[in-house]
């Protein structure tokens, strides 16, 4: 039972931790390739599917088709909560305006897969074909590329997964660390892609999750933008899910279809906000145990199998997410477990929660993009 926890655990940072920016990179040595285009969907047919072409790579157009996704990991009982600086708003969102998208490229309707979102009639996500992955972001996210296009109408940058390279001055250690601050579990890769969106039929388990949205995340990876920040969120956990469902985990040669329904999706539009447990914002990198420390104290962990923060802090060391891991603490006679998925509190650790998981979108590294 421990084993699949940890292989839960580790599955789930590797899908929702994907996709990153960088605190500071240069652009002089040929680490990354890319290039910059526009995602604009200009054509919407008769059977409500959006059709517009992208460049993958520099000058070679693909024609993609893409229709509004059922978004699995929400229902009418999820809460979204924006905090500001002394007042909570509950609002009530329709998943049907959440723009949550899939599809496939036109020309490889059989060997392709598209997923992700549209925002302002602009395409963002990922395009996996030709076993190859390829991520379309926003170009804001990157300040030093954006200023030389912005009067232009590109609006995305395009690179190969994989490709984000570091330099060779940098550590780039994407870990979870466990509940006794030691590094316990490396980062994974997904083996297979096309897994993502199998469909499973049958009865299946369902973890309830806690969304936090810090602010640093929101002002540095999304402008301040919360229809934005939200739409990427769920299209990540939407492709965790998915894998989840799809994995076997007790290796029995039958997917166990364990998904997730998120119960609380909380942003913390303010730092100032009553609702803030976690640290105020500092552009220096901190321990990634002080930030989950300060995440596991939330009395809603309680109610829900698993809480994960997206923050824009950088943790030391580059580590890209932590968690308390699922591990014996009396190991000769397995007494109890800590940390992990659908833990509860301890009361020796003051009521901390240990079903924990916090993921860094940004990570303090020279990465230099070169345009292609």
């Amino acid at each position: 039972m421990l084993e699949n926890r940890a292989k839960l655990e580790n599955i789930l940072l590797t899908k929702l931790a994907q996709c990153y920016i960088l605190d500071d990179y240069s652009e002089n040595i040929p680490f990354v390739e890319y290039h910059v285009a526009s995602t604009k969907i200009e054509e919407i047919n008769v059977h409500t599917l959006f059709n517009f072409k992208i460049e993958l790579y520099a000058n070679e157009s693909f024609e993609i088709s893409i229709r509004i996704k059922n978004i699995e990991v929400m229902d009418w009982k999820t809460n979204f909560y924006i905090y500001r600086d002394n007042s909570e708003d509950h609002v009530n969102i329709r998943k049907d305006n959440l723009e949550v998208v899939e599809g496939f490229i036109m020309s490889k309707e059989n060997a392709s897969s598209v997923v992700g979102y549209i925002k302002d009639a602009f395409f963002y996500g990922t395009v996996d074909f030709e076993n190859t992955v390829y991520y379309v972001e926003e170009l804001k996210k990157y300040p030093k590329i954006y200023r030389r296009h912005r009067d232009s109408k590109l609006n995305a940058i395009i690179y190969k997964e994989n490709s984000m390279s570091f330099a060779s001055n940098s550590s780039h250690n994407e870990t979870i660390v466990n509940s006794s601050g030691q590094h316990a579990i490396n980062f994974i890769k997904a083996d297979n892609e096309k897994e993502l969106f199998k469909s499973i039929i049958g009865n299946g388990k369902v973890c309830t999750l806690f969304i936090l949205v810090d602010n640093p995340y929101l002002r540095r990876v999304h402008n301040n933008d919360i229809r934005s920040a939200t739409l990427h969120i769920l299209n990540s956990v939407e492709k965790a899910n998915s894998l989840f469902r799809s994995t076997d985990f007790d290796e029995d040669g039958v997917p166990d279809n364990i998904g997730f329904i998120i119960k609380y999706f909380i942003v913390l539009q303010s730092e100032n906000s009553d609702m803030n447990l976690l640290p105020y914002f500092r552009k220096e990198p901190i321990e990634g145990t002080h930030y989950i420390n300060a995440f596991s104290q939330y009395r809603l962990l309680n109610e829900v199998c698993l809480g994960v923060a997206f923050t824009g802090f950088t943790f030391k060391n580059n580590v890209l997410g932590i968690s308390y891991t699922a591990e014996p603490a009396n190991k000769q006679f397995f007494r109890y477990t800590a940390g992990g998925i659908c833990e509860r509190p301890f009361k020796f650790e003051s009521g901390k929660n240990l079903n924990t998981l916090a993921i860094s979108a940004v990570l303090k590294s020279v990465c230099c993009l070169v345009n292609i």
